[in-house]
Order: structure tokens, then C-alpha cells, then sequence
């Protein structure tokens, strides 16, 4: 929200058509504030009386009800009448978090000579506006309301609500992050449950905020061992593979791995040629085949648990049912049980659930295909995920069986083997988008609280796709996409490098960031965990929290949610700390990004690049960490030349308008696309890539020109489109004078 407009801030308020009306209607108002507040419009889902799905207010009337703007009483219906300035000042307490008794809106009803009951008429309207929301704004700037504040993480604190008052309320933080304590069955006990919704009531009598963490210990997807109760099996799986290597004629005879599950798939292959396969004779816990003449390779696809857990405290939690384990995240019904376990108990207890929490945290779900260790303290490659729609849903997608594919997934680098890799991973995103981030965005709204929270290792590109299949894209479906900072020095924020919680840090910011941005928003949740380097950052604690907040907000986060907030102890640093970042938040999330450079977001590439590189399977392709690298050293670049941008997947490029300004996508107009070295790219963007030029737009291609589309069917036209566009390739440097001028 910036503090001065020349334009007006009413602006935000007002069409030709709100304009041309003798009143200033409700509807027209609730439009202004969803732009004011830096939101977007959200699906309309049929709540309001006298709304229609195709009605100019539905999306912004549905963004209102959802962020709590609107009561039972008084917002369900009513879009198209007139507004009275008592009606007008409520929204707008709601929405700054400012409560009526404060003077500020007895001022400015005095000084705008309007009366509380008045109808609103267009030019009414406008002139109250103008006086209250510069007002508004300076207010909001020197004295941060609760939910622009810290919201710390405090997983013990409804085990003893009185630390409410001395934790939240007397160090001046928002509200806070907080769960049915993690002792004595959990949310399974009623009297845990009592104090949680205490805790909650406390908070909001203080006028502060409560968001419900959704797990017993990260993360999510556990539900507390909730999801073994039902003797399905709702674990993580994967494809694994067995591979033997032979010559001439033989009998080949091969058992179940250890703890595998079942055969899905077998076949003989010769001298690599994976599009020929020689039928071998399997079941699914034994093969017995003959294999052919010459050199020869029996590869046997199976599937298997994936449980294996990286972080030491795996093997000391012992919950009654055994130990810890992973979700499939793919499957319906385990997501299905996960939300009963973890949330719908929860919400149950007593009524006013949606009343008394904000939103929901998630932490850290993944499908953990590519694991976070492997050998020599590097990303290794073994698996690939699975789940039970998996092969019906290909099918459907691709119009082909999976299976005979397999190979596919961990050899080969032709066009067909990367075509097939591209299918694979935009089908395993499908089904976490509508399986499991969808579903519990469903659920969210269904109970009239927000979702939110963060995703494991959102740092790094080869993560995007092993363990979402597409990161963007699963992440689309919060409602304030979040990113984790771990790094706990100010200092050690632009580090970059290659490596386990190594280099970084600023790129996951980005990533949440341009999903909000992409959405049409600009609310970005952030959770500072300071664990890396602490006692280097304890030497000077306040600076580099101070230091986090700013650098945070500077790559996107607009909402603090903070564990080691009892790292400080004085009252006067607590004040300092929240009142800083409630005027970054202040400021920030109602703004909308001014970049006018979009990077591309070369998932299609990194899907491809996912193979395996060598028999023994403990690590990335050199092409897969190259794409990886390369995208961080250009979005560090640009920032270091003081080049802002955002990131834009295929679908925000696809659905972006053409205006006279650019490429408009979500709240934001791009004057430039970079293209970061992608050799995979969409027909459907390559189209509308050449229109984009043709209206005046500026392509540039890094280092390489696309060579092929999504299928076979498209690869042809990509390299045609390419061509056309090839003035538009140069190489990228750190001091290319070419491109800063192309976009100053």
C-alpha cells in the first residue's frame, strides 16, 4: 500500500461503469478492496444468493468471504446494493485489521461531513476514499496492525495458553502458528483439543490471529499415524528397478527385491535399443524367462515402499503404531485420510472453527523421490514415484500405456525417451494437484479458513520435478504460497552454490513469490527457521533477524510466520523486529510487482533431464544440475544488476493477455521474456511467445533455441517457430551490455 498516489488511491475503487452509477454499490466496493488488499478474485463456489458464476463481483465477492470480510449477517448476499459509509468503514476495519473504535474513522467522517447511515453516491464515495485512505495508509506505515505482524511458531503454546499474553501479546508480534500439543494422544484427546481452541480464543480476544499447524512434527502428511489406523495402505511408493546384464541364450530367474511389492513390468533389451523390447515372462513376485541372442539387459520394474527418511530425529519417534512414515501423496483416499486425521478432527471439536483460525500450515510434504542425501552428500537418483492411479491416469492423458515406457524414466536421451519423461512428470503433477494440494485446498474453503504453508527443498529445480513433477503447478493451489528460510545469517542469504543446504536461499522466495504474482496476489508466506549457522546469527541476533525480514520481503514474503522467536528476550527488540516487518508487510502486500522481465520457468527441460546417468544410480545428470545452475546464476544476476523479474510457468504465459504494455500475467505486465537456456518448449507458448513479439514484446533466448515441443507431434513447429525467432538468441553473461539494454 503506498503511502501517496497522484492518481488517488480511490482509483482502486472505481470503473466507468461504478463511475456512470447514481449509487456506489456494495459489490463495486468489495472489487476495490480485493485489489487494495493485494489479492486476487477467487473461483466462485456458489455461496452467495444473489451472484451468479458470470457476475462481474462473483470472484472478489468469493475472495471477501473467504479472508472473513464479509459475516453471515451481513455479507452472504447484497452485492448489488448501495453501500452506506457505516458499511464502507466496517470492510475496511476488516481488511487493515484497524478496529472502528480507533479515531482515525470518526475523523474522517467528520472531516469528509458524511453521516454513518448516508448511501454512498460514486462522487460521495471518491471524496471519503481519498481523505481516508491517505490517512489509512500513514496510519497502517507508522503503527503495523496484528496481521501484518509476526506470527511465531509455537508448537507447545496450547499446553499452556497463559504464555499467550508475555509470548504474543506483550512482544507485539500478529498472532501465532499453533497445534493440538504434540503429547498424550495428540488431537486424538479431547482435552488437548479444548486447550488448542482456548488458545485460539485468547488469541483473537487480544485481537491477534491464529494459523493451525497441521502435523505432529514435520512433515505433513502423517496425521500422527493416523493414516495406518485404517489397515489401507496409504504409504509412499515408488518404481524401482531391478537391472541384469547378460550374453547369449539363458535361463534368467529373478525374485522380489527386499521388500519390494510387486512386479509391474519386464523385458529384455539389446544394445540399448529400449523401443525394442523382447517379451520376458514375469508375474508379480517372479520372473522366469529366456532370454535372446547377443548382449543382452533384463530390466524389471517394480514397486515398493518409500519411507526412507533422511533427518536423525526418523528414528527416535516410536507413535503407537511403529515408525515414521511417508503419505502418498498421489492417492485420493491416503490424502483423503490424512485430512481426517490431521484436520477434520480438529475442526469438529466445537463450532466456530473457521471463526477462531486463519489458515491452515502445511510443512514439508513431498513424494521424496529424489532424496535430499545421497551418496557423498548429493542429490541421488533411485526411484521414481508412484501411485495407484498413476498408470490410468497416463493413459488418459497420453493415450498410451506406461509400463512398456518404463525404461524410458531412468535410460536413454533421444527425443522419444525425453517426450516420455515430460509425460511422466506432467502426469505426476496432475495428480498432486488434484490428489493432494487441490483436496486440501478444497477442504479449506469447505471449512472457511485459508491454505497455506510450505514444500520440502523449494530451492532447487531437480527437487521441482522429483519430488512435485512440477512445482509451479502444485503449488498454484495455495491460497498463500509459502517458502522456508533456513538460512539464519543475513549475511549468508545470497550465498550461492550447489550442494545440501548449501547456496540458494533467495531462490525459493522467488519461486513462492511469482506463483502469488502469477495467481493475481501478492500475499507470499514465509517461514523463518534459523537453523543453519544459529550461533553464528546469535552473535548479533537482532541485526540478522532484522537482516532475514528484509531480505525475505525483498524476494517476496509478505507474511512472517517465525520459529526461534524466543531466541530474543527483550521487549524493546520485539517491538523493533515486528514493527519493521509489519511496515514491509504494510507496504508490500497490497502492492503489485512492477517487473517488467519474466523468466520462464524450464520445468519441461529438467522433466526431460531426469534420467539416470550411471549404473549405480546415486546421482543427477551433469545436464540436470546444469539446468539447475544455470537458473540460479541468472536470477542472481538479474538481481545483482538490479533487474527485477518474476517467474512464469507455461500456463501463465498460455492464459496472459496481450495488452499495448505486454504480456499481462495475473497483476503483472512483462515488456521482456527470457528464455533460460530451455531446448523443451510447448507448442501452445511458442505461439503465443511469436504473438508477443509481433505486438512489440521482446523474446530473448539464452544460449539455446528450443528444439522440441511437449510430443512428437509438436517438435516439428517448435523448430519452426524457433527459427523465426532466432534474432532473438544471444549468449548470457553477468556483463552482457545486450541484454541489461534490452531491458532497463
Amino acid at each position: 500500500m503506498p503511502i501517496s498516489d497522484p492518481e488517488g488511491r480511490s482509483s482502486l475503487f472505481f470503473d466507468n461503469e461504478a463511475a456512470a452509477s447514481p449509487l456506489y454499490l456494495r459489490g463495486t466496493f468489495v472489487h476495490g478492496l480485493v485489489e487494495y488488499a493485494g489479492l486476487a478474485p477467487t473461483p466462485f463456489r456458489g455461496d452467495f444468493s444473489d451472484l451468479g458464476e458470470q457476475s462481474r463481483y462473483a470472484g472478489d465477492w468469493q475472495t471477501a468471504w473467504d479472508e472473513h470480510w464479509l459475516e453471515k449477517g451481513d455479507g452472504r448476499s447484497r452485492s448489488g446494493e448501495p453501500l452506506t459509509v457505516e458499511e464502507m468503514l466496517t470492510l475496511l476495519s476488516r481488511v487493515t485489521d484497524l478496529s472502528l473504535s480507533d479515531p482515525l474513522w470518526e475523523e474522517t467522517r467528520q472531516e469528509a461531513a458524511v453521516e454513518l447511515s448516508q448511501w454512498m453516491t460514486p462522487a460521495c464515495a471518491r471524496g471519503l476514499l481519498d481523505k481516508l485512505l491517505c490517512r489509512l495508509d500513514s496510519r497502517l506505515f507508522a503503527q503495523p496492525t496484528a496481521k501484518f505482524r509476526i506470527f511465531p511458531m509455537e508448537h507447545e503454546l496450547s499446553d499452556c495458553s497463559d504464555a499467550v499474553k508475555p509470548l504474543v501479546v506483550d512482544t507485539h508480534a500478529g498472532g501465532a502458528v499453533i497445534n493440538a500439543v504434540w503429547k498424550d494422544g495428540w488431537n486424538e484427546n479431547p482435552k488437548n483439543l479444548d486447550k488448542l481452541y482456548e488458545t485460539a480464543e485468547k488469541l483473537q480476544a487480544a485481537g491477534l490471529h491464529a494459523w493451525l499447524y497441521d502435523e505432529q512434527v514435520y512433515p505433513s502428511g502423517w496425521a500422527g499415524g493416523y493414516i495406518l489406523r485404517d489397515g489401507k495402505d496409504h504409504l509412499a511408493k515408488n518404481i524401482g528397478i531391478l537391472r541384469v546384464t547378460g550374453q547369449g541364450r539363458t535361463r534368467v530367474q529373478q525374485t522380489l527385491p527386499e521388500k519390494a511389492i510387486a512386479f509391474v513390468q519386464a523385458a529384455f533389451y539389446v544394445n540399448g535399443a529400449y523401443d525394442v523390447p523382447t517379451a520376458a515372462a514375469w508375474t508379480a513376485d517372479r520372473i522366469d524367462a529366456e532370454s535372446p541372442a547377443g548382449d543382452w539387459e533384463l530390466l524389471a520394474f517394480y514397486i515398493r515402499p518409500c519411507n526412507i527418511w533422511p533427518y536423525a530425529f526418523a528414528t527416535t519417534i516410536s507413535p503407537p503404531i511403529g515408525p515414521r512414515e511417508h503419505l502418498n501423496f498421489l492417492n485420493r483416499d491416503a490424502v483423503a485420510a490424512f485430512i481426517e486425521g490431521a484436520l477434520t478432527r480438529v475442526r469438529d471439536h466445537r463450532p466456530g472453527f473457521g471463526e477462531l483460525f486463519e489458515a491452515v500450515f502445511t510443512d514439508e510434504p513431498s513424494l521424496q523421490s529424489i532424496y535430499i542425501y545421497g551418496d557423498a552428500n548429493k542429490p541421488s537418483y533411485r526411484s521414481v514415484p508412484y501411485g495407484d492411479e498413476l498408470f490410468e491416469r497416463y493413459r488418459a492423458l497420453n493415450g498410451e500405456e506406461l509400463p512398456p515406457l518404463l525404461p524410458y524414466l531412468f535410460f536413454g536421451n533421444d527425443e522419444r525417451a525425453r517426450s516420455v519423461r515430460i509425460a511422466y512428470y506432467r502426469t505426476v503433477a496432475d495428480l498432486m494437484c488434484e490428489n493432494f494440494t487441490g483436496q486440501v485446498a478444497d477442504w479449506c474453503h469447505q471449512s472457511h479458513v485459508r491454505y497455506s504453508g510450505h514444500y520440502h527443498s523449494e530451492e532447487n529445480l531437480y527437487y521441482h520435478v522429483g519430488n512435485y513433477g512440477d512445482f509451479l503447478q502444485v503449488l498454484s493451489r495455495a491460497d498463500r504460497p509459502g517458502f522456508d528460510m533456513l538460512c539464519a545469517t543475513h549475511d549468508r542469504f545470497w550465498e550461492k552454490g550447489e550442494g545440501v543446504n548449501t547456496g540458494a536461499s533467495f531462490l525459493s522466495g522467488k519461486y513462492a513469490s511469482s506463483v502469488s504474482r502469477m495467481k493475481g496476489g501478492n500475499t507470499t508466506m514465509v517461514e523463518v527457521c534459523p537453523v543453519m549457522h544459529d550461533q553464528e546469527m546469535k552473535q548479533q541476533i537482532e541485526d540478522n533477524f532484522m537482516g532475514l525480514s528484509t531480505d525475505c520481503a525483498f524476494v517476496g514474503a509478505t507474511h512472517f510466520n517465525n520459529y526461534g522467536y524466543h531466541f530474543l528476550q527483550d521487549p524493546a527488540v520485539f517491538r523493533r523486529w515486528n514493527d519493521y516487518t509489519g511496515r514491509l508487510c504494510t507496504m508490500l502486500r497490497g502492492a503489485r510487482s512492477d517487473a517488467q522481465i519474466a523468466v520462464y520457468y524450464p520445468i519441461a527441460d529438467a522433466q526431460a533431464a531426469m534420467y539416470e546417468p550411471t549404473a549405480a544410480m546415486d546421482s543427477l545428470t551433469a545436464e540436470e544440475l546444469m539446468i539447475n545452475n544455470y537458473l540460479e546464476n541468472l536470477q542472481y544476476n538479474l538481481l545483482l544488476n538490479r533487474l527485477d523479474y518474476n517467474l512464469v510457468n507455461e500456463d501463465a504465459v498460455c492464459r496472459g493477455a496481450l495488452t499495448p504494455e505486454g504480456l499481462r500475467c495475473g497483476a503483472t505486465t512483462y515488456r521482456v521474456v527470457l528464455m533460460p537456456r530451455v531446448t523443451v518448449v510447448p507448442l501452445a507458448v511458442m505461439e503465443k511467445l511469436r504473438a508477443f513479439r509481433e505486438a512489440g514484446g521482446t523474446v530473448l533466448w539464452l544460449d539455446s533455441l528450443p528444439q522440441m515441443g511437449l510430443t512428437s507431434a509438436e517438435h516439428a513447429a517448435v523448430r519452426r517457430l524457433a527459427a523465426e525467432m532466432a534474432d532473438g538468441l544471444q549468449e548470457f553473461r553477468p556483463d552482457n551490455l545486450a541484454l541489461h539494454a534490452a531491458v532497463t
